[in-house]
């Protein structure tokens, strides 16, 4: 998987850096009860699952590891592309930026992608 990877909830994209970052800040309880779905930035399908995962933990002299519920993300198991469905969304999400749909549909998805990025910010 090639990151960003980005979580479509309804309208709204979220992207992360990266599948940890998905690990460290994405909602569990969003993640369970949502229909959202999860592409990586080449429009590959990916999994979210919900489960414990152990973190290993460093202060100091001190070392622990600790267990937590997280959203954890994973490649489909036959790679799905998705990219018509991903641009799709990049579209209209950056629409809503004053971008009007004919600037948009000659770009390509990394273009589409990082317009998407700066937004977000």
């Amino acid at each position: 998987m090639r990151p960003p990877i980005i979580i479509a909830e309804g309208g709204d994209l979220i992207f992360y850096e990266s599948a940890l970052h998905v690990e460290l800040y994405e909602e569990v309880q969003d993640a369970l009860g949502s229909r959202s779905v999860a592409y990586d930035s080449r429009g590959h399908l990916l999994r979210l699952d919900v489960r414990q995962v152990r973190r290993s933990h460093r202060f100091l002299y001190l070392k622990w590891t600790d267990r937590k519920t997280a959203v954890v993300v994973s490649e489909v198991e036959s790679v799905v592309h998705r990219s018509p469905e991903l641009r799709s969304r990049l579209i209209n999400y950056i629409e809503h930026a004053r971008f009007s749909h004919g600037e948009l549909a000659d770009r390509t998805t990394d273009e589409l992608i990082q317009l998407a990025w700066k937004r977000r910010l």
